[in-house]
């Protein structure tokens, strides 16, 4: 599967997304955060509560500028203050 995002074309965030609920289901952290920085270098759209949930696994990892890229990708969402709210919450 992870050979098939390299040349997924168009489905390659679905390939990316597929391969983050893998590594989250096997609790690969290593693999999560691998997988999630790829979906944020594509800069296809995504639904912004995978942004959020990606950007507090990086916040976790001590990863700063990374979890601000992703929740900057979430604060996309239509319901901008209910995100805003929660990328607050994980800074605290």
């Amino acid at each position: 599967l992870e050979e098939t995002a390299l040349v997924g074309g168009e489905q390659r965030v679905a390939f990316v997304r597929e391969l983050m609920q893998e590594a989250e289901t096997r609790r690969d952290r290593r693999a999560y955060l691998e997988h999630g920085r790829t979906l944020l270098l594509l800069g296809d759209e995504v639904p912004p509560s995978i942004f959020l949930t990606l950007g507090e696994a990086l916040l976790k990892e001590g990863e700063l500028d990374a979890a601000t890229r992703a929740f900057e990708r979430a604060r996309l969402a239509p319901d901008f203050a209910s995100v805003e709210n929660r990328i607050a919450e994980l800074f605290e």
